[in-house]
């Protein structure tokens, strides 16, 4: 299947070099917004994508690789939605007043880091 693609895609490619060579742009640029649209040039590209920046590790597809390394990047699938809480407006730190309200905001963004680095480890 992928090979009929290609040879589509091919036989395109040929048909607009060859409009191209005779100078009848319009029928170059038709030939090109059909290259642009087909579904076979965009299966071309995504097999190109996968095959170039994805790789199977552990059983897995579709995981994110760099160039000439085994190891994947972040693996997003098991990193939790942090939702952040706004802070008062009228909080100021440097007043003695809201000290317990900034303490405990401290621990809880501490807690949900760890609990973040813990999942991603």
């Amino acid at each position: 299947m992928y090979d009929q693609h290609r040879q589509t895609v091919s036989r395109i490619q040929t048909r607009i070099v060859k409009a191209v060579k005779r100078g009848l742009k319009a029928t170059a640029r038709g030939l090109q917004r059909l290259l642009s649209n087909s579904l076979a040039a965009k299966l071309i590209a995504i097999k190109r994508i996968i095959s170039k920046y994805f790789r199977r590790i552990k059983g897995r597809d579709w995981r994110f690789v760099e160039k000439g390394h085994s190891t994947p990047l972040i693996l997003l699938g098991p990193t939790w939605i942090i939702r952040h809480i706004t802070i008062k407006a009228q909080v100021n730190p440097y007043n003695s007043v809201w000290a317990d309200y900034l303490k405990a905001r401290w621990k809880r963004t501490q807690l949900s880091g760890v609990a973040t680095r813990l999942i991603n480890a």
